[in-house]
């Protein structure tokens, strides 16, 4: 009867065989979300950068799927390190792809997560301590930078509302539009946009070239009928 070796069946080797389709997944997802933006044009960012950087999480991939094929044991430390090995490359992604603000900055998650269910605590430990690093670094990372003037020009628009104006130190819209990187051009989603307070100073924000999309859900159609009547050109709900 055909038996396979121990080493072949060590719980090590099983995880970093999951890794390896886990990796798969989220490298044709990060690369589908970056050729979409890249051909979308909504946003520049350094495509080579990117690039050589989804090409190294490529050449990885294929490393430990060949490594499996080895009949050496995997150890923990070799787990470990694949791992690290992740979240570094996650880290260069975000850091070229708006940091914190990118989508994708909850997946540290996922190896830490990982490391949690099939590693010692202190390999765990170290990780967390290395997420933190990498993550802190990523956050200084190349994010949209805002256009000062067209925030100037948006937050003085002689345009808005009395009681939009009133609400503007408590609500500190202009932090907002430069933590949102908006420059005129940019395209927005303006998610349940209530009354427009927001959504009047993205449309003068991104100006004339830019668009700015107002999702008002069907169930809300009193409020939507009234909300279009106060739209910009430049605005759609």
């Amino acid at each position: 009867m055909f038996s396979l070796p121990v080493q072949w069946l060590s719980a090590n080797r099983q995880n970093l065989g999951r890794l390896v389709i886990i990796r798969v997944l989220v490298l044709a997802a990060q690369a589908g979300s970056v050729g979409i933006a890249r051909l979308s044009g909504i946003v520049q960012l350094p495509w080579t950068a990117l690039a050589i950087t989804l090409g190294v999480s490529a050449v990885l991939c294929l490393f430990a799927a060949l490594r499996l094929t080895r009949p050496w044991p995997v150890t923990e430390q070799e787990y470990a390190a694949h791992l690290g090995c992740d979240l570094a490359i996650h880290s260069a992604l975000l850091y070229f792809a708006g940091g914190p603000t990118n989508p994708f900055a909850s997946y540290y998650l996922v190896p830490l997560t990982i490391a949690a269910a099939t590693l010692p605590w202190l390999y765990t430990l170290v990780l967390a301590a290395l997420t933190l690093a990498l993550g802190l670094a990523a956050c200084r990372g190349i994010a949209p930078e805002a256009d000062p003037a067209a925030i100037a020009v948006a937050l003085a628009d002689s345009a808005r509302p009395d009681a939009d104006r009133a609400r503007d130190a408590q609500r500190r819209p202009g932090e907002l539009l430069r933590f949102a990187g908006l420059s005129s051009g940019d395209a927005v989603v303006d998610l349940m946009p209530g009354g427009g307070y927001f959504t009047r100073l993205f449309s003068r924000a991104v100006g004339p070239a830019g668009r700015v999309h107002a999702v008002v859900p069907a169930n809300t159609a009193g409020l939507s009928d009234r909300f279009i009547g106060i739209l910009a050109k430049n605005t759609e709900a």
